[in-house]
């Protein structure tokens, strides 16, 4: 059996765009973004951040912002 999985830095970005929408989930997702975040490939997180949509890439930075992450 194959099994795909993401790595974690796009992992990561996705967890921080849809954050604002996951209600109970939300603060779950904050707690696991900064466990991994300072074991993060900053530079592949630039680099898919930058692949974003506008909306995903403000809700990307808004998130960044608000909880003192630096890429």
């Amino acid at each position: 059996m194959k099994i795909t999985v993401p790595m974690p830095e796009a992992y990561t970005v996705h967890k921080i765009v849809i954050n604002q929408d996951r209600g109970s989930k939300k603060k779950k997702d904050q707690i696991a973004i900064g466990n991994i975040w300072r074991s993060l490939d900053l530079v592949e997180v630039k680099k898919l951040a930058e692949t974003l949509t506008k909306k995903e890439q403000k809700a990307f930075n808004q998130y960044c912002v608000d909880h003192g992450l630096v890429i």
